[in-house]
């Protein structure tokens, strides 16, 4: 387990993350927000990249900042990165499992186990400088399971892939999930809301939400409605409604909207992630 407390970062005189506190478990931990949420922030605290300003973090009850067990138990993948390398995928491969002190027999039962899956088996003999983005994107999650990690740290992980690949990828971290903290930073809502087992919204620096899937509809404390609507009625609902979406449809508009209080003329619709990610941000 890892635990959170107080934890607070400041840059100069702009909050990132305010009096954050929280226990992080075996599964897959969705930290949703915003861009500028403090996302990348935590993320980079949590991989002892960056140093809070106040507050402590605790892995087996050591502090992260001192403790080699937690190092060891590490793999993140950080958003951005740059791959320009002169190596192949195997050779960035064994190099990544070498410099975290992995044996060979390790480094190859984890490609052969996920290479294929994430379709980067055929072009590992190649140099990385000859892929694409979504490429790099694939090979660098798969150097963060060498160590077959106990904590993975995953920050905006899904930026270049497409619908299949985004899907293997999913299929992974689920698997793995059982054994491995997964704290998946992101501002898609679709790339968790089949497999978190856990949801915080971060805004601002702060926890907004902190729930479970299952308390999804426990926690929203608004009213989701769909309707039809002429142009001349979108106006009216924009100002007295939260719309969370607007689809054209002909001479006409589709919107899902959310009301405060119950409209007894209208039929309530299930929420879903989204709807609630979109009132707890704007409300």
């Amino acid at each position: 387990m890892i635990h959170i407390q107080s934890l607070t970062k400041v840059y100069r005189n702009v909050v990132a993350i305010d009096c954050l506190t929280c226990n992080l478990e075996n599964g897959i931990i969705a930290i949703l927000g915003p861009n500028g949420a403090g996302k990348s922030t935590l993320m980079s605290i949590l991989a002892c990249q960056n140093i809070p300003s106040i507050g402590t973090i605790t892995y087996q009850e050591h502090n992260i900042f001192q403790n080699a067990t937690y190092l060891k138990d590490l793999s993140y993948m950080p958003q951005m990165q740059e791959l320009n390398i002169n190596f192949t995928g195997y050779e960035f491969l064994f190099y990544i499992g070498y410099l975290k002190e992995i044996n060979k027999a390790q480094i190859l039962e984890v490609i052969q186990q996920y290479s294929e899956e994430l379709e980067i088996d055929q072009i590992l003999h190649r140099n990385v400088n000859t892929y694409s983005g979504g490429m790099k994107q694939r090979l660098l999650f798969l150097s963060c399971l060498i160590n077959k990690p106990k904590v993975l740290l995953l920050d905006e992980p899904t930026a270049g892939l497409d619908p299949l690949q985004r899907n293997a990828f999913k299929n992974i971290i689920s698997q793995i999930s059982t054994n491995t903290i997964v704290l998946l930073a992101t501002h898609i809502v679709q790339d968790v809301e089949d497999i978190a087992n856990r949801v915080i919204i971060l805004n601002f620096g702060k926890v907004v939400s902190d729930f479970g899937l299952h308390q999804m509809n426990a926690q929203f404390h608004g009213y989701l409605y769909t309707s039809v609507i002429r142009q001349d009625e979108l106006d009216y609902i924009k100002q007295n409604f939260h719309i969370t979406t607007i689809q054209n449809i002909g001479k006409q508009f589709k919107v899902k909207y959310i009301s405060e209080k119950p409209l007894l003329t209208k039929s309530c619709i299930p929420i879903t992630l989204e709807d609630f990610y979109l009132s707890k941000i704007k409300y």
